[in-house]
């Protein structure tokens, strides 16, 4: 009996010391969430533990490792207020200790935070969409992850994208107005979409005539009109017609004279709820009989022409012969002009100093002294090839040389579409007034930006 009494405490005296060993040691403290601890105990096993108990000593100290980085990760996220970055990190933990009850707690934290943070906005959350169908975008602003679409009315139909979703209805072909709203989800906000759609529109319109025929003098048509509207609307006129009265059932049309020797048309639109019918108007060509009218109308648009302009053109000089101008102005006294002008002169013989070869641009006003008349003042920057010296043998050693212009001159509006140009360019004006270059130009009007 004495020695199994002495046999039971060796065993419970062996089972205890085996207890107490590094690696159960570092269990313990990895159960409880204590890294620090663990890893310590981890490493005292990799010491002494040899073969299969080393390579798990090292994995626990790995584990052990992994779970601290995470955690001083989270801690620092957490407390800069970047829960997102916490919660990511403390779940990690979670993953390797799910019963670590620190991590736990500070994730649930996260999540009432993130929560709390939530922001969700839609572009518009009340819409009538049209009768006859079509789609409609809707833009959504979150900073959540994601967001959902829920509560979709039977007549429509979603489809949704990172930040936005498009909505396709069908037409109503109800007699009642269709309702319905859309809810969108992110995370625990919310926001509804509300949507009206008309019902089937029992608005009548007829008009007579559809189509109108005039002469090419003023004069006046009366359009015939049956709704059961109680009011209607007429648009997109011509410029060359207006409405000359308008009552519940017909309205009269004016039309201005047709100076030209051409037919015009045109349509416009007459409108009662959501129904609409186009009107087409047709106008005559001036006749023989109206020749002098004609002349007076055509001297009035070239006197409307003369007024404003834009022109591009060329411009050449006797020694820069390649050049391009674009000039605008008219409406006012003053308007701009832009000049640019090169040569390409041969190298052969250079008598002077200032060589036959220069490249010039010059910019200023034109202003009108006349309806055709205008004076050009302008000023830029060119450079010429200068002689620097000659040798003995007649090698000749050239350098460009900067140089400010000066120009002046005349323009003269010769008909709507040509000027003539003429004028003088001055070089070095900031040294000496030498010899003038003489510059001729031809321009041409832009008739788009022709006003008439």
């Amino acid at each position: 009996m004495k020695q199994i009494i002495v046999l039971f405490m060796i065993l419970a005296t062996s089972t205890s010391v085996l207890a107490q060993t590094p690696l159960v040691a570092g269990d313990n403290c990895f159960g409880t969430g204590d890294y620090v601890c663990a890893q310590l105990k981890y490493q005292e096993a990799m010491k002494i533990a040899t073969g299969r108990d080393k390579q798990i000593a090292e994995i626990k100290y790995s584990r052990a490792k992994s779970c601290d980085d995470w955690l001083t990760a989270a801690n620092i996220a957490f407390n800069n207020g970047d829960y997102q970055t916490a919660k990511e990190n403390y779940q990690s933990v979670l993953n390797e200790n799910l019963n670590d009850p620190y991590a736990q707690t500070q994730l649930e934290k996260c999540n009432n935070a993130i929560r709390d943070g939530i922001k969700l906005s839609v572009s518009r959350e009340n819409m009538t969409f049209s009768r006859i169908g079509g789609n409609e975008t809707i833009i959504v602003t979150t900073n959540a992850e994601s967001y959902s679409i829920s509560q979709i009315p039977s007549w429509c139909t979603v489809r949704k994208y990172s930040d936005y979703f498009v909505i396709y209805y069908s037409a109503n072909s109800d007699i009642t107005t269709r309702n319905g709203s859309f809810k969108i989800t992110a995370d625990n906000k919310e926001v509804d979409l509300y949507v009206t759609q008309p019902k089937k529109s029992n608005t009548t319109l007829s008009v007579s005539p559809k189509e109108i025929f005039t002469n090419a003098n003023e004069s006046v048509a009366i359009i015939n009109v049956n709704t059961n509207s109680s009011d209607y609307k007429i648009t997109d006129l011509p410029y060359w017609c207006r409405v000359k009265s308008k009552h519940a059932s017909w309205f009269s049309l004016e039309y201005n004279t047709n100076y030209s020797r051409s037919l015009r048309s045109g349509r416009f639109k007459v409108i009662a709820g959501d129904k609409e019918i186009k009107i087409y108007v047709n106008q005559s060509a001036s006749t023989q009989s109206s020749t002098s009218t004609v002349k007076n109308e055509k001297k009035k648009r070239i006197k409307r022409r003369l007024r404003k302009f834009s022109s591009l053109g060329f411009q050449s000089g006797e020694i820069a012969k390649y050049g391009l101008l674009y000039e605008t102005g008219g409406r006012k006294t003053f308007g701009f002009r832009l000049s640019v002008r090169t040569s390409q002169t041969p190298k052969e013989i250079f008598d002077t100093e200032f060589l036959g070869n220069k490249t010039e641009m010059e910019l200023g006003p034109n202003i009108k002294i006349l309806q055709r008349l205008y004076l050009n003042l302008g000023g830029g920057y060119g450079f010429y090839k200068k002689i620097i010296s000659i040798d003995n043998e007649g090698a000749i050693l050239i350098q460009d040389t900067g140089c400010f212009v000066g120009t002046t001159g005349l323009m003269i509006r010769v008909s709507p579409l040509l000027n003539i140009n003429v004028g003088l360019s001055f070089q070095d004006i900031d040294k000496d007034f030498y010899d003038p270059e003489i510059t001729f130009g031809i321009s041409f009007n832009l008739r788009k930006k022709t006003r008439y």
